[in-house]
């Protein structure tokens, strides 16, 4: 007897097991992806703690630099409305 041999298919990678999608995820909504970074099985321990340690030194940052620019822009704007009251208005003259 000829017993048949099946094709063994391998097992299809979920979609947030994809390395490509993980990536996209990390640089689209940053920090909201560090959950797949956990669930993905393709990852070691040490890199998805360093993977995740840099995303949150990263958010940081932006956050730190984005409220050091909204104070940069505040003082200019007080500036340029010093400069509008005493340079362009008629009653200033």
């Amino acid at each position: 007897m000829i017993q048949q041999v099946e094709a063994v298919k391998p097992q299809k990678e979920k979609w947030h097991q994809n390395i490509t999608f993980l990536v996209l995820a990390l640089l689209i909504v940053g920090p909201f992806a560090i959950p797949l970074i956990w669930i993905n099985r393709n990852i070691v321990l040490w890199v998805k703690v360093t993977l995740m340690m840099g995303m949150l030194l990263l958010t940081w940052a932006l956050f730190a630099s984005s409220d050091f620019l909204a104070e940069t822009l505040d003082e200019q704007m007080a500036q340029m409305r010093y400069i509008r009251q005493q340079f362009l208005t008629p009653e200033a003259q």
